[in-house]
């Protein structure tokens, strides 16, 4: 479920991850809506939406290994956290301590 959930992030986040680089190489002072334009642009300066998503395979290159590792992470604190202090298991209060360290751990 959460591999699905970073493919759905992935898609809505690629416009704006091209317009981002758009930015940051350009020589000009440009907005936002200026760069995701740009991007969504050929070289004839004619509307290509579909380059809005050219950088789609590489975010998901990027943000899927990173989502195993922090998932793999975060379950392993968890174990070793809750196998130490098992009384955090049945008190709310602590359940929700070890969840946000945990989520720190993972980062």
């Amino acid at each position: 479920a959460s591999f699905g959930a970073v493919v759905v992030a992935a898609a809505l986040v690629a416009p704006l991850e091209a317009a981002k680089v758009r930015v940051m190489i350009g020589d000009t002072d440009v907005g936002l809506t200026d760069a995701l334009r740009a991007v969504g642009t050929d070289e004839s300066g004619a509307p290509a939406p579909k380059r809005l998503w050219d950088g789609f395979g590489p975010l998901l290159a990027r943000e899927l290994p990173f989502t195993a590792a922090k998932l793999t992470i975060y379950a392993a604190a968890q174990q070793t956290i809750f196998g130490l202090v098992p009384a955090a298991r049945e008190r709310p209060a602590l359940a929700f301590v070890v969840t946000v360290v945990c989520g720190g751990i993972a980062g």
